[in-house]
């Protein structure tokens, strides 16, 4: 053989070898492979939430900070002030009660008790079955839409938009020394509508 010849022969086996760290020529990732899984990194956890659980964290019912779905809440239910609360398709039993600032949506809620705005700052119920009276005073905004009330609704010196629209009311609706004149129609009264809410 040749001195070129073998040359030649030396440089194909150094090609042939792997590289001096021992590691292999990393295989090509596949068009469907994740960011995750082309990096190595742990593919996170994106299974939905527990049954019942909306939102990262348990409900407090005494004081109310996520949106909680389909698990009923055996104790009056608080949100206090600044505080934003939402919960969706299941029974409070108690009393629902927002504080100065606080912000709350029942949506699809029975709540066997009362529903109580003191100085809220905006509040939101629809389609839902109050079994008390729905009490909203010295707050924001408020809008109440499609919900049986067995008892009365009441507003009194709130100062943002309210709208009250196709309820079901069995007692009074009773509006006074509100700031703007709530708003609505088809609203089912079982018993007077005085004040800013009368009938023109």
């Amino acid at each position: 053989m040749n001195t070129m010849s073998a040359a030649v022969l030396v440089a194909a086996v150094v090609a042939l070898l792997p590289s001096c760290s021992g590691s292999q020529p990393a295989a090509p990732a596949t068009q469907n492979s994740s960011p995750a899984e082309m990096t190595g990194a742990p593919v996170p956890d994106t299974s939905a939430a527990p049954q019942g659980q909306a939102a990262p964290g348990p409900l407090d019912p005494k004081d109310c900070t996520v949106s909680w779905k389909d698990a009923d809440v055996s104790d009056d239910v608080l949100v206090r002030s600044g505080s934003s609360c939402a919960l969706t398709a299941l029974t409070v039993d108690g009393n629902v009660t927002v504080e100065k600032g606080g912000r709350l949506v029942l949506d699809k809620v029975v709540v066997k008790g009362n529903v109580e705005g003191r100085g809220h700052g905006d509040l939101k119920i629809t389609e839902g079955h109050v079994e008390g009276n729905v009490q909203l005073s010295d707050g924001v905004s408020a809008a109440i839409q499609r919900v049986r009330i067995d008892g009365n609704l009441q507003s009194q010196r709130n100062t943002g938009f309210q709208a009250f629209i196709g309820n079901t009311i069995d007692g009074n609706l009773e509006c006074s020394e509100n700031t703007r004149r709530p708003t609505g129609g088809e609203n089912t009264v079982g018993g007077s509508m005085e004040g800013q809410c009368a009938p023109a």
